[in-house]
């Protein structure tokens, strides 16, 4: 790839179409071996794929938490007007 965009396009293209394992080890090496993207950061592979390193019940108890509003004043609603969530008090 002679530009980062060629890189950028391809790299888009790959993760549409290859195993996300193969893909994020591809993309790890592919970063560190070009030039113009050394200084990049790459996140662990317990970043990008915590299910293979928490215990399942730790997510459900996560989602549980995070849908649950302690205080019922702190409730915002929603209404969707093409294809945007927006607070429905802003439009």
């Amino acid at each position: 790839m002679r530009t980062l965009d060629d890189f950028l396009s391809a790299a888009v293209y790959a993760r549409s179409h290859v195993n996300p394992y193969l893909f994020a080890y591809a993309f790890s090496v592919a970063l560190l071996h070009r030039e113009d993207t050394r200084g990049v950061e790459i996140p662990s592979a317990a970043d990008l794929f915590p299910d293979k390193y928490v215990d399942r019940a730790v997510f459900s108890q996560a989602r549980e938490e995070a849908s649950t509003v302690k205080n019922p004043e702190d409730r915002v609603s929603f209404t969707t007007r093409e294809h945007n969530l927006v607070p429905s008090g802003v439009l």
